[in-house]
């Protein structure tokens, strides 16, 4: 479970930068192995926008550490970990690395990778393999027309509350169920953590692809 022996350390922070997994302010190539204990999302700012931030509580049995994953609701990384979530079985520990995509506009869009039992999880909410839920995500609002030299400028408020009502929703019906004290009721069996080892800004948010 976790990161392999050599990549664990005292911190507990896990960001997303450039389709990669970054833990103790370094970059690595490793999956990460835990169980999905809680979902929190809440307000926070980047360069001074506001944007609302997913943290997923994760419990690694074997290093007796809870460790946090964030990443913004309204990057690919979120919107991705919305997409895949309904087909993730509560139970079972959950496998996270992470890539990137090729946008239309030529950008890079990082997405979230799932896995369970070494098996890679669909998305429930996909175009191809499931056009009926696909439709129920609300198409973005066109605010400004495209023009020859600028894109269009979209608003994507009922969409972003709609991913939020499927996370919250997973967290209150199903992770609630499992952990109803949450990642607060793991306390009191997680190592200490020496703060001295954490390298300098590992709890800064990193956020590669927010649509600002």
């Amino acid at each position: 479970m976790g990161f392999k022996q050599n990549q664990r350390g005292n911190g507990k922070y896990i960001t997303l930068k450039e389709g990669k997994l970054k833990f103790n302010g370094e970059v690595t190539d490793q999956d990460f192995e835990a169980a999905l204990v809680e979902i929190e999302i809440k307000p926070d700012k980047y360069n001074e926008k506001e944007y609302q931030k997913v943290i997923l509580y994760l419990w690694d049995e074997p290093d007796s550490r809870m460790y946090e994953m964030s990443f913004a609701l309204t990057s690919g990384y979120g919107f991705s970990f919305f997409a895949q979530l309904p087909n993730v079985d509560p139970d079972a520990l959950v496998t996270f690395s992470a890539g990137q995509n090729k946008l239309d506009n030529g950008n890079n869009s990082g997405v979230l990778f799932l896995s369970q039992q070494g098996k890679s999880l669909k998305w429930w909410y996909s175009k191809k393999n499931n056009p009926k839920e696909w439709e129920k995500i609300p198409e973005p609002i066109v605010m400004k027309a495209a023009t020859k030299t600028k894109p269009a400028i979209l608003d994507y408020e009922k969409r972003d509350e709609f991913i939020e009502k499927i996370l919250t929703s997973f967290q209150s019906k199903k992770l609630s169920k499992l952990y109803p004290k949450g990642a607060a009721g793991f306390k009191a069996k997680e190592k200490p953590i020496d703060n001295n080892s954490l390298s300098k800004g590992n709890d800064a948010p990193e956020i590669d692809d927010l649509p600002f």
